[in-house]
């Protein structure tokens, strides 16, 4: 079902329009997607106290009452559906008279979805709506807010991750669109070189939001499905990647993390391609892709697939 896009009045925003001598003043903006929750709803806490004039993109009116209940000054709900090509453009619409000449714009696509499960059980629907929402909803923000980003200095945040360098059992469709990712940063980044506009990838390890109780509920909807006598061929494992996912929701960096480095990439006169986030991505990310398949998948399937 298609969302419609509306911008929630809130007052904050109008006192970060303040006046120099009769001319408006310059303000940093940045268009953050997914920010019901987790790591989005952190990058919006962090801009949003800096100074910036947030506009914080979720798909549902309850969450966009959420964020004005928190009366985060600066901040500015706009319900948004990613994956629909009108809502994008209406959102672009909606923000475009909103910005000054000297205005800085950043779009940081955030949103994501976790779809997970054997391939073998896999339902082909599930697994391109992970590609819509994670590949080609940030590639469809990107191309709609370009004019926007050429002429306000802009910065394009991806939101990637470990499993974009490496993947792990069961989670093949987050791993590929995350694999992706990776793809589009460095193509774009080179593109958009001529108009001085930054393409800066995130990638970060294990977080502890709520992407991991999402993904058990979606292995578990995929699973139940499943005739009986192809559930038992992976029945052990699956218990071996709930016990894995309970442990990375437990152990996970709060998001506070990544959203620092999201604001220091938008800050920094001349930030990294790509900010790894804690300690698993600085080395399963950077070494892993550097051990041969056959050993790194062995010591992959012993640590996620235990028995």
């Amino acid at each position: 079902m298609p969302f419609s896009v509306s911008l929630v009045k809130v007052t904050p925003f109008e006192h970060t329009q303040g006046t120099c001598y009769g001319a408006p003043m310059a303000k940093r903006v940045a268009l953050v997607t997914g920010t019901s929750s987790g790591i989005g709803r952190e990058i919006v806490r962090l801009l949003a106290a800096q100074g910036y004039t947030v506009f914080a993109g979720v798909r549902k009116q309850a969450d966009a009452d959420k964020l004005v209940l928190e009366n985060n000054p600066g901040t500015v709900p706009l319900l948004l559906e990613v994956t629909e090509e009108s809502s994008i453009h209406e959102a672009v619409e909606k923000i475009t008279p909103m910005l000054n000449a000297d205005d800085s714009f950043a779009l940081v696509n955030n949103a994501g979805i976790t779809v997970g499960g054997p391939m073998e059980l896999l339902d082909m629907k599930a697994l391109r709506q992970q590609f819509d929402v994670n590949v080609f909803a940030p590639i469809a923000m990107t191309q709609a807010f370009l004019p926007l980003l050429r002429a306000h200095h802009g910065r394009v945040v991806l939101m990637g991750s470990l499993f974009g360098r490496i993947a792990l059992p069961f989670v093949a469709p987050y791993a590929g669109a995350k694999y992706s990712l990776e793809a589009f940063a460095d193509s774009l980044s080179m593109e958009l070189r001529p108009w001085g506009i930054k393409v800066i990838l995130m990638e970060p390890g294990n977080i502890a939001t709520p992407i991991w109780e999402t993904t058990k509920k979606r292995v578990s909807a995929t699973i139940d499905a499943v005739p009986p006598e192809k559930l038992d061929l992976y029945r052990i494992a699956l218990e071996s990647f709930e016990r894995l996912t309970d442990g990375y929701a437990a152990t996970g960096l709060h998001p506070s993390r990544v959203a620092r480095r999201v604001a220091h990439a938008l800050a920094a006169r001349h930030p990294r391609t790509r900010y790894p986030v804690g300690a698993d991505a600085h080395i399963y990310g950077r070494i892993g892709p550097l051990i041969p398949d056959s050993i790194r998948h062995r010591i992959l399937y012993r640590l996620s697939l235990r028995r």
